[in-house]
């Protein structure tokens, strides 16, 4: 299946939880308490610091994929569910500051084939 697949059916799956269309309330309730209380919800709410926002999340890995999800809440009851692709970002990020590296210091792309200790 497609990550992007998967993705969606964690968010259409979180969605039904904060509805409570998924269970019966009391079990559905328990569940967003539990998400709310996740320690490692900072991937996604870094750049959310803010006292009018609580993010509730969860992660996972399963062989080499790493999966996480949340729901991201302001104190106006406005919320929306996400689903990032860590090593996307991860790997975008990595991309750009190399990017930014190479055009202000004059840093050339290295040949593939050639192999390079970088120390140690």
């Amino acid at each position: 299946m497609p990550a992007t697949g998967c993705a969606q059916a964690l968010v259409d799956f979180l969605c039904r939880v904060w509805l409570d269309e998924i269970s019966v309330p009391a079990a559905t309730a328990e569940l967003r308490r539990l998400m709310a209380q996740q320690v490692f919800t900072f991937r996604m709410s870094a750049d959310l610091r803010t006292d009018t926002v609580r993010v509730s999340g969860k992660t996972a890995s399963f062989l080499h994929l790493r999966h996480e999800i949340g729901v991201v809440e302001a104190r106006s009851g406005d919320r929306v569910v996400i689903a990032p692709d860590i090593d996307l970002a991860i790997g975008a990020a990595a991309r750009t500051a190399f990017e930014a590296l190479r055009s202000t210091s004059g840093v050339r792309a290295v040949d593939p084939g050639a192999r390079r200790s970088c120390g140690g």
